[in-house]
């Protein structure tokens, strides 16, 4: 089964001396040059995944391919598509991944995002792929039954292990507004806790902050902006959805948005308190995001928000944020929502806050994170509260 893998990520490697020669060149220009010729790897990619398939004995069915839009960049126009593989239960995801992350190193591919989910018996992990950033391919892995606990990366396990205790509730931190203050984005990443990551679109630190979450191994969404109560006086900045706009206007201006963040596992709302209200535009986003296996959080800065409930009835994976824990930057009051958010995972097992790129907010977690891991309580990425 590993050929089967394998072969479904050589990607074009045959081209890869004369990827070599130009490797100076700075990723973004060869692509926007068209020294990478994305829909002819492409279809060597096709074509490889059905050999690969045959030559496996596997049933036509195992496998399908379906085109989701035209993505352009410079002279580049290709279709990003996504791939269904259904794997046999005996397949081990920890030697699948370590196969897949091996030869895209020797090929202008690379992984760009990483996304795990676990419904009932049935386990998927997607991977995003893409040349200098530019997301081309979506492998969904898909396997029921036995393996579902091999959904995690490998872990060293000790025997102390065993007599652990599972944590009295799981919470979530995002952290919003991120791209503007690389300094506090580094030193939020030095916490000892898997901290999550909203990224403003177009902001002036958004790829190095994307690059430094990724470098740790941390939830990244996109912080999408959305029309507020109190627009236009009331900016919620570029790429924001509008109310005025028609439901192709509202997908174009999301998928400029989300391009700008191929490496995002999930969609989170940037003010947006009038227009999640209105759930027939929730549903234009929710179809967006539901076809690139993309989660939504709602922020909740409506009371009346419509797009939690959408994603739900559109089985978009979703969550919403219990807790803001820095509207008042005073120390204390920090202190009180971080205790606020605690007592909502005691009672209901889980919570999710959102909190912002404030001083006061690195020194209240800095203060809480060992008293949290000391009570039992675990903090996870937000894409472990989505469902």
């Amino acid at each position: 089964m590993l050929l089967v893998i394998g072969c479904c990520v050589l990607l074009g490697i045959g081209l890869w001396d004369a990827y070599q020669v130009g490797s100076h060149v700075l990723p973004t220009l060869r692509l926007a040059l068209g020294q990478h010729d994305i829909a002819r790897q492409q279809q060597q990619l096709y074509k490889t995944v059905i050999v690969a398939l045959q030559e496996a004995g596997l049933e036509a069915d195992t496998y399908a391919r379906e085109d989701l839009q035209i993505e352009r960049r410079g002279r580049q126009s290709w279709v990003l598509r996504r791939h269904r593989l259904v794997l046999p239960a005996e397949v081990s995801w920890q030697s699948v991944e370590t196969q897949l992350t091996h030869v895209l190193q020797r090929s202008p591919y690379h992984i760009l995002a990483r996304r795990t989910r676990q419904q009932k018996a049935i386990t998927s992990v997607a991977l995003t792929v893409g040349i200098d950033g530019a997301a081309t391919d979506i492998f969904v892995l898909t396997q029921t039954g036995a393996t579902a606990s091999l959904m995690a990366r490998p872990a060293v396990i000790t025997p102390s292990d065993a007599v652990l205790q599972p944590p009295l509730a799981r919470v979530a931190i995002v952290i919003d507004d991120m791209g503007w203050d690389l300094p506090m984005a580094q030193a939020l990443l030095a916490l000892d806790a898997p901290l999550s990551f909203a990224i403003m679109p177009q902001s002036p630190y958004q790829s190095a902050t994307a690059e430094a979450v990724q470098q740790h191994g941390r939830d990244i969404l996109l912080h999408l902006p959305m029309e507020p109560h109190g627009y236009p006086k009331v900016n919620p900045g570029q790429h924001a959805l509008l109310s005025d706009m028609s439901s192709p206007e509202l997908t174009a201006q999301l998928q400029i948005a989300l391009k700008t963040l191929p490496m995002a596992v999930g969609v989170n709302n940037h003010m947006g308190s009038r227009l999640t209200e209105n759930s027939q535009i929730m549903r234009v986003v929710m179809r967006e995001l539901q076809q690139r296996d993309l989660f939504f959080l709602d922020s909740r800065t409506s009371l009346h928000s419509q797009a939690y409930q959408v994603a739900r009835e559109m089985g978009v994976r979703a969550g919403q944020r219990q807790v803001f824990l820095d509207h008042d930057v005073q120390p204390e009051q920090i202190s009180h929502r971080l205790q606020q958010l605690i007592n909502l995972a005691r009672k209901h097992g889980r919570a999710i806050g959102i909190g912002h790129p404030h001083t006061e907010t690195l020194h209240a977690l800095q203060q809480l994170i060992p008293e949290l891991h000391a009570a039992g309580i675990e903090i996870v990425p937000v894409s472990h509260l989505v469902d």
